[in-house]
């Protein structure tokens, strides 16, 4: 994405944001006080520029990756358990976890050497995959979150949003724009 065209948007309404793009926490799809920021300045820079259009791209970032895996190892390990509080998961992560050991025909450790329970849980996630479309969920309800702000707090015509598909590629918790 060229940054010139965001840097000129920035010098018009003058703000010293990138207003290429705005990020999210892990794992989130709500807007921070930083996004909220960028896209004022964003609809600000489009209402005096009414000729120019923004494409939206949602991408995700490895921790988003962590964060959906342990969603999905938390739900697997859960699915039968009538108690679903962090104790209850803890000890369903050592069973697992000594499950997959015995598996692997791994010695049991001494007690000295007992892992703790995110280690435990690492070696779980190795083996945990997080389903595409969890992926593309969170990926869509950010391109949404942006997307609503823009038209309705803002009121930037939604003609002038197109939300693209999730960049899978690009490692970052954001929502990436480009101008049209």
């Amino acid at each position: 994405i060229a940054a010139a065209p965001f840097k000129l948007l920035s010098n018009l309404v003058g703000s010293e944001a990138d207003l290429s793009h705005v990020t999210f926490e892990a794992n989130s799809s709500q807007l921070n006080a930083d996004a909220i920021e960028r896209l004022n300045a964003i609809a600000k820079a489009l209402k005096a520029r009414p000729q120019i259009s923004l494409s939206l791209t949602p991408t995700l970032s490895n921790e988003d990756d962590t964060k959906l895996a342990q969603a999905a190892l938390r739900t697997k390990l859960l699915a039968d358990s009538k108690n679903t509080d962090d104790e209850a998961y803890q000890k369903h992560v050592a069973k697992a976890y000594k499950a997959k050991q015995k598996a692997n025909d791994v010695k049991p450790e001494s007690e000295t050497a007992k892992p703790d329970f995110a280690q435990m849980e690492i070696s779980l996630l190795a083996d945990t995959e997080v389903p595409a479309a969890a992926r593309e969920q969170l990926a869509q309800a950010r391109a949404t979150a942006v997307e609503t702000y823009l038209t309705t707090t803002s009121e930037i015509e939604d003609t002038r949003l197109t939300s693209l598909t999730f960049d899978p590629e690009n490692q970052s918790a954001s929502v990436q724009f480009e101008l049209k």
